[in-house]
């Protein structure tokens, strides 16, 4: 299933469910752990996609509650064409290796840009985020 098609599954669930969401849908990437790991993974990835939410609720499968871990993350922001976004990991890597930093945990990112609204590629924003020991 492709990402735009699981979110827009979820959002339908939590609309009828009456959970709005507490910020813009994410994505994670599990396949990423680790600084040596391959960016972008192997095809096929997978991904974990949802939107953050801030009460508690139940859910009933293929629908998953998870957590982000807390803590210390690197963050950077990522214009252009999702095609392209390996260059914001490879870079958040660097950034970890050059300071003696390691992964809590997978990557994940914030889509800042429908591309939906937005039809221009040259105008998608992305957050990658990494949580860090």
């Amino acid at each position: 299933m492709q990402v735009e098609q699981a979110l827009t599954q979820i959002w339908a669930l939590m609309d009828e469910a009456g959970i709005p969401p507490a910020g813009p849908p994410i994505c994670l990437v599990p396949q990423i752990q680790t600084v040596e790991d391959e960016v972008p993974p192997p095809s096929p990835w997978q991904l974990v996609a949802g939107f953050p939410i801030e009460d508690e609720v139940a859910a009933e499968d293929p629908v998953l509650v998870g957590t982000l871990p807390g803590g210390k993350t690197l963050t950077t922001v990522h214009a252009g064409e999702l095609r392209s976004l390996s260059t914001a990991y490879l870079a958040l890597q660097v950034y970890m290796q050059a300071n003696g930093l390691e992964p809590n945990g997978p990557p994940w990112e914030i889509y800042l840009t429908d591309p939906v609204w937005e039809p221009d590629p040259d105008q998608w924003r992305t957050i990658v985020r990494w949580a860090v020991k």
